[in-house]
C-alpha cells in the first residue's frame, strides 16, 4: 500500500488561508447570503462568482498578520484589488469599531515569524472551532497568540 505524500508547509498554508478566506466572509454574512465590504459599505455574495473577498488592512505579506482576524474584513474587488486595499478608508472604518484597533495592528508589523508546517494544521483547527461556536473569533487569537510567542523572532 501506497503511503499518501504529506503536504509540504506552503501547502498547508494555503489549505489555512482557504480556510480563513472563507471563514472571514461567512462571518460578515447576513441573512440574505451577502457580507458588506468593510470600505465603500456596497453588499455581495458571500460565495460563488463575483462573491466578496477577505481583505488585509496590513498587507498579508507580513507573515504576523496575515491570520490576525481582526487585520482581514470582508472588502469587495473593487477595493481590496483595484484600490489596493483603500488602506485610509480601511482605517477610518476600524477605528469605528475601536479607536485603538489600527494603532494595535500597526504595532505587529516589524514583528517578524518564521511559522512552521504544524502552524497551519492548528490553525485549520482553530477555524473549525471558531465555525462551530457561531464565527466566534476567540479560538483564531488564541491561537495567534500561541503563534506569536513561539514563532516571534
Amino acid at each position: 500500500m501506497q503511503k499518501r505524500p504529506t503536504k509540504t508547509k506552503g501547502q498547508e498554508e494555503n489549505r489555512a488561508w482557504k480556510a480563513f478566506s472563507r471563514y472571514v466572509r461567512k462571518r460578515g454574512e447576513s441573512f440574505d447570503g451577502t457580507a458588506e465590504c468593510v470600505t465603500c459599505g456596497k453588499r455581495y455574495p458571500v460565495e460563488g462568482r463575483g462573491c466578496i473577498q477577505a481583505g488585509h488592512y496590513i498587507s498579508r505579506r507580513f507573515k504576523s498578520l496575515k491570520f490576525h482576524p481582526l487585520n482581514v474584513w470582508p472588502q469587495c474587488y473593487n477595493c481590496n484589488i483595484n484600490l489596493a486595499g483603500d488602506a485610509v478608508v480601511y482605517r477610518q472604518k476600524l477605528a469605528e469599531i475601536d479607536k485603538k484597533l489600527p494603532e494595535y495592528l500597526e504595532s505587529f508589523m516589524a514583528t517578524k515569524v518564521q511559522p512552521k508546517k504544524d502552524d497551519w494544521v492548528e490553525l485549520q483547527s482553530a477555524i473549525k472551532e471558531a465555525t462551530a461556536l457561531g464565527y466566534d473569533d476567540a479560538p483564531i487569537l488564541a491561537w495567534w497568540v500561541q503563534f506569536m510567542c513561539e514563532r516571534a523572532i
